[in-house]
């Protein structure tokens, strides 16, 4: 994904950007990219994209709408409304949030396709119309299992720093419950009492699993090796199997910090005033970095540091839109080092 903080001055603007091998850094190719700056004033319509919900009869779940990266003019854009469906049995209104739909069948309600539609409204008023699908599901359908991905972590010989891993974030759960890990367990053939399997689970750290948290501490010999890790659904108790697959290799690319933006809706304002609004925790990644490392600040606001990440929060601000830059001060892989922005 990239993000651009448009300049002042309309026109043109065009952005390079460099990829390469996951294993062969040194193999890399140049692409272009054109942003188009429009004059202030001009505004066009949101493009809300089509959503889909599962219900059984008898249930209720909780459907999250895209509200990010939907306008063209990258304007912030709310969920005003949502129609009901023609059928009583089915029904879809606004969550207290105003970021998702609930959507609720009854006992009665008959297995099949309902289609209603939603609306969006950005900062300049302009409305736009999206597609909600809502599939009834038959009721034996409902307790499917959870969907886990493979995670894939590339680390150096000997690094100075364990690999942080959030297996859950790649993962779904049909169900629309609470995912959490119930194990992390290495993936290698014969018994726990074999070296191999005793090696491995040396490297795992599971202090912080009820969080979602994996650590992986590294290893000075290079190669490929694997954990299975299993999660569970709140909802249906269905249990799903995925993977964490870890490469040590000395060709590693530089692997950037990740930020999570800090989305505020109404009743969260009043905080960003008193005191302060949270825009670390858990929402700041570093999969081969030292998050301790980082420095905080605003960008291009004040050359004024906020401080290190043990500071969490922004204090009042008459800005709605804050672009927040971390910085890590020393160098992880020779001659790197490294900037990561959030909203």
């Amino acid at each position: 994904m990239l993000r651009y903080l448009a300049p002042n001055k309309p026109g043109v603007y065009r952005l390079s950007y460099t990829t390469y091998g996951a294993s062969s850094p040194e193999k890399s190719d140049v692409g272009m990219v054109y942003v188009t700056v429009v004059a202030k004033g001009s505004n066009r319509d949101p493009q809300p994209r089509a959503v889909t919900a599962r219900v059984a009869p008898g249930e209720q779940a909780e459907t999250r709408v895209p509200l990010s990266g939907v306008d063209p003019d990258g304007d912030r854009v709310r969920l005003v409304d949502v129609d009901s469906p023609k059928d009583p049995q089915v029904n879809a209104s606004l969550s207290a949030s105003g970021t998702s739909i609930m959507v609720s069948a009854s006992s009665a309600a008959k297995p099949g396709e309902y289609s209603v539609d939603y609306t969006v409204r950005d900062d300049f008023d302009s409305v736009a119309v999206g597609k909600l699908r809502i599939l009834v599901i038959a009721s034996d359908e409902k307790s499917s299992a959870p969907v886990a991905s493979t995670d894939y972590v590339r680390m150096v010989p000997s690094s100075a720093q364990p690999a942080a891993v959030r297996p859950l974030d790649n993962d779904i759960d049909p169900a629309h419950g609470k995912l959490s890990i119930v194990s992390v367990v290495p993936n290698v053939p014969g018994s726990k009492d074999s070296a191999e399997y005793k090696k491995l689970a040396a490297r795992v750290d599971l202090a912080d699993l009820k969080k979602g948290n994996v650590s992986i501490a590294p290893d000075k010999d290079i190669g490929t090796v694997s954990y299975r890790y299993t999660i569970k659904s709140s909802v249906s108790s269905s249990t799903a199997d995925g993977l964490i697959v870890v490469q040590t290799s000395e060709r590693v690319g530089a692997q950037a910090p990740r930020v999570d933006d800090t989305v505020l809706n109404v009743r969260d304002r009043a905080a960003l005033s008193g005191g302060g609004v949270d825009v670390v925790t858990d929402k700041v990644r570093w999969s081969t970095g030292d998050l301790s490392s980082l420095k905080l600040s605003l960008w291009a606001q004040t050359p004024r540091t906020i401080g290190p990440m043990a500071t969490r929060s922004l204090g009042s601000t008459t800005r709605m839109v804050i672009l927040l830059s971390l910085n890590s001060p020393g160098a992880t892989l020779p001659g790197k080092r490294f900037r990561a922005t959030g909203f």
